[in-house]
């Protein structure tokens, strides 16, 4: 009589699941935007409660979402508020972020502008006070972005004047989608 020997083969699969987004709070969790973005993978939301947030915020290069509590409320919006208090754009996006960045529900405000020696060389230029985009395409919605500016200092010489583009927002080699906003 013949021996039948039967093998068995386990084989181990490993399923990738993809990974959750993740929600980050601000306060709750970070005391600054900026650090929640920090934090943030593409496709995570930083959720920020109303409150005054005296901080410039740069995405990056994250395609995340920061939003405030309720962006379909003008209310809230007017309570969240993200002051650069003169220091620069308030909101940067210049590190190829798209439509999937997204900016809602929050009033922007005391931004100054961001140099960008690319244009002009020789003459100091200041883009998007409140908002600065340069080579990226977010989307920017429900928001409210006023008091802020770009600086128009005209002096003897055009290396010694200081120019400003966009107080509001400027995009610029951008495709940006910038909607349902006060500006």
């Amino acid at each position: 009589m013949r021996k039948i020997t039967r093998s068995i083969l386990v084989t181990s699969c490993v399923f990738a699941i993809p990974a959750l987004a993740a929600t980050r709070l601000v306060p709750d969790e970070y005391p600054s935007i900026q650090m929640a973005i920090q934090d943030c993978n593409n496709g995570d939301t930083g959720i920020v409660s109303p409150g005054v947030y005296y901080e410039t915020i740069n995405f990056g290069g994250k395609n995340s979402v920061g939003t405030g509590t309720e962006p379909n409320n003008p209310k809230i919006v007017g309570y969240t508020i993200i002051d650069a208090d003169g220091d620069g754009s308030a909101v940067t996006f210049e590190n190829g972020e798209t439509s999937a960045a997204v900016l809602t529900g929050f009033t922007i405000t005391g931004g100054f502008g961001t140099l960008n020696s690319a244009f002009e060389a020789g003459n100091t230029i200041f883009w998007g006070g409140g908002i600065y985009c340069y080579q990226a395409s977010p989307t920017i919605t429900k928001n409210i972005i006023a008091g802020n500016r770009a600086p128009v200092v005209l002096a003897n010489t055009e290396a010694e004047s200081l120019l400003g583009y966009g107080g509001g927002i400027a995009c610029i080699e951008s495709n940006a989608i910038v909607t349902h906003n006060i500006i």
